[in-house]
């Protein structure tokens, strides 16, 4: 009589924290702005992943990355940056809402990189539009 407890005990505990982790995951999944920033130039700068780059990108933008062929060629050209590899640092500059499905942010971005053995520090200015809870890199901004 106590077995068929003690595996009902069991499996209520199983469940109970497969609903804890589940619930979870629902809060973590939405990558705010600055880490969708920072995952951008990292995907460039560091990871030299296109589709990474790509996949945080609208669909306007990753037009204009695609014009380019390669990620060292939009990096150089598109970006007007070539470095070896960078630190990014960002801030928010302004946010604009035009409704509740269309949310725009100006984010700006410190890029600190070597190239040829010396540093430089180099800032741009993007914006990132949201889309169905999720922010992608729209267009960059002159400074």
């Amino acid at each position: 009589m106590m077995i068929p407890l003690v595996r009902n005990m069991g499996l209520l505990l199983i469940l109970s924290m497969l609903y804890l982790t589940t619930s979870c995951t629902e809060e973590v999944s939405g990558a705010s702005e600055a880490e969708v920033t920072i995952a951008f130039f990292d995907a460039i700068y560091n990871q030299k992943n296109i589709n990474t780059a790509l996949s945080l990108s609208s669909v306007s933008f990753k037009k204009d990355i695609i014009k380019y062929k390669t990620l060292n060629n939009f990096a150089r050209r598109g970006l007007n940056l070539s470095f070896d590899s960078v630190t990014i640092d960002t801030q928010r500059l302004a946010t604009t809402v035009i409704d509740a499905a269309n949310i725009q942010v100006t984010m700006t971005v410190l890029l600190t990189g070597k190239r040829n053995e010396r540093i430089y520090k180099e800032v741009r200015k993007i914006q990132l539009v949201k889309k169905e809870n999720t922010w992608l890199v729209n267009k960059l901004l002159k400074i």
